[in-house]
């Protein structure tokens, strides 16, 4: 994401935030647009807290990353660290020692708040004609596409991508995986493009593909929204490469996502609502 830095007329207007300062309570005091890239896959619980209070009362956020939130750690102050409270840490009660954020007696599923985690996602397998290296668009009048000119069936190329985060999928519908959030369902939610991965092993009592999504989705209808991209192959050296032939769709597309959190806009595919000007945005 270097050419965030400087190219992109959001470049001003950016601060920046390393995994641990979401420790702060008022870490995002101000901020209205949080990006999240990469592997961002260790969360403490207070980190979490913080995350969803934040959406709760307006924030928006864009998730350009896997393997989000999937690991719930504690914070070592004194010898810098973060560490994982099965493997190498004290056992501070059964909610603490809970290792995945979606374990009991954790029960803090990651996709009811970000539309997708790690656990319903899989491993890229194009090479086994699983998936077809980037994601398959299924809703072509998404706020999210707009001016791209992709169509319905169109591929976002992501080759870079390997990891992605899905969420249950119950059924199928006009080629589009409809998501099950069972009773973490929330307020709306949107599929915009999805790949076949293929599951991890032990994971899934299937040898099916499991279902790699881009996701938008507000929890309530006051709180702010999430883009959920799927995987961290948005940011890597090949998705952006200046010298790729979809560096300039892909650009196109991430600065498209953000111009709709920033402005708060409605981003849903049908109907519209009056956006609410803003002005900031958060790199993390």
């Amino acid at each position: 994401m270097k050419w965030f830095a400087t190219d992109n007329p959001y470049a001003g207007d950016t601060t920046y935030l390393i995994d641990s300062d979401l420790e702060e309570p008022d870490a995002l005091e101000g901020v209205e647009v949080l990006i999240v890239i990469g592997r961002s896959e260790y969360w403490t619980r207070q980190m979490r807290k913080h995350f969803d209070s934040f959406v709760d009362r307006g924030g928006r956020a864009l998730l350009l990353c896997s393997e989000f939130m999937y690991w719930q750690v504690g914070v070592d102050p004194m010898n810098h660290r973060l560490f994982r409270y099965v493997s190498d840490g004290p056992n501070l009660g059964p909610v603490n020692h809970a290792e995945e954020c979606r374990d009991s007696p954790l029960a803090y599923p990651v996709y009811s708040r970000a539309g997708c985690e790690f656990r319903h996602g899989g491993v890229s397998a194009a090479r086994e004609g699983i998936g077809w290296r980037g994601l398959r668009v299924v809703c072509p009048d998404s706020p999210l596409l707009a001016e791209s000119g992709l169509e319905k069936g169109d591929i976002v190329p992501l080759p870079n991508a390997i990891n992605w985060d899905g969420a249950p999928i119950k059924s199928w519908c006009d080629g589009s995986p409809q998501v099950d959030f069972g009773d973490f369902a929330p307020w709306r939610h949107e599929v915009i493009g999805y790949t076949l991965a293929r599951p991890i092993e032990g994971w899934s009592k299937s040898d099916e593909p499991t279902v790699g999504l881009w996701m938008v989705l507000r929890r309530k209808p006051d709180a702010g929204t999430v883009i959920h991209g799927g995987t961290m192959g948005w940011c890597g050296p090949h998705a952006i490469d200046p010298d790729s032939a979809h560096s300039n769709l892909n650009r196109s597309l991430i600065l498209q996502m953000l111009n709709v959190l920033v402005k708060d806009d409605w981003p849903f595919s049908g109907s519209r609502k009056a956006p609410r000007q803003s002005r900031k945005a958060i790199l993390f």
